[in-house]
């Protein structure tokens, strides 16, 4: 798709405005705080910051754009999904998204978070949101295995489960040959100390294609946008 040629051009003119590169080093700091965090989790590919710095361009218009000093991200703004969802800690948030961060937006109204920084450091938690794939199950609280031994014919895993302080789920992956239904006395049972949550289970890819299908809606160049900007800024 091609790009508005006036939308091209305030890109280019933008490059060596003298707050081109405001943002730089916190959009860096945030990225790299949430590549340190996550990079165990299942699936994760550490994101580019500069990627996340072409959204930055994008989603304000650039240096010479009034959004550069306001809301650089666009989080806040007025039908925008993202603050609610994280205010509300919706799918991903509780499992991803800084502590700090979902602190200091607890109390906050979409309009009070106009300070570019912070709108940038919203903007960054909402983008690990959506790129993150979640379920609810089981998470082990301590690796260490332990053992029950069934008193009596009859007893009851689920009771079992919650007596131990575990899961049904972890009784099932710790104890393969056992049939949990039909549980004889004296029988081991294995498990771990475990609860039932929301877990991180994978990750789409940060690239520009899958930031503009999570992130942005509405802008069918998207994608392009971002890459023209990450071709464009050479430093």
């Amino acid at each position: 798709m091609g790009l508005d040629k006036r939308w091209t051009n305030t890109i280019d003119t933008s490059l060596n405005d003298a707050g081109a590169r405001l943002y730089d080093t916190t959009i860096e700091g945030f990225v790299t705080e949430y590549n340190t965090r996550l990079e165990k989790t299942p699936g994760y590919v550490p994101a580019d910051w500069k990627l996340i710095r072409a959204m930055a361009w994008v989603e304000s218009g650039g240096p010479k754009a009034a959004a550069w000093n306001g809301r650089v991200m666009q989080i806040g703004n007025s039908g925008d999904p993202g603050f609610s969802a994280l205010q509300k800690h919706e799918g991903a948030t509780p499992v991803v998204v800084a502590p700090a961060t979902l602190t200091k937006l607890a109390s906050l109204k979409p309009g009070q978070i106009n300070e570019p920084f912070f709108n940038i450091e919203v903007g960054v938690a909402y983008v690990w949101v959506r790129l993150c794939k979640t379920d609810v199950g089981t998470i082990v609280d301590d690796p260490a295995l332990r053992d029950h031994t069934v008193a009596k014919k009859g007893e009851i895993a689920s009771v079992l489960a919650r007596t131990e302080g575990t899961t049904l789920g972890d009784l099932k992956d710790a104890n393969p040959g056992i049939n949990l239904n039909h549980l004889k006395g004296g029988e081991v049972i294995h498990f771990h100390k475990a609860h039932t949550g929301r877990r991180i289970i994978g990750w789409y890819p940060f690239t520009a294609d899958q930031i503009a299908s999570k992130y942005n809606v509405g802008d069918p160049a998207y994608a392009d946008k971002l890459r023209y900007v990450m071709s464009k800024i050479n430093w």
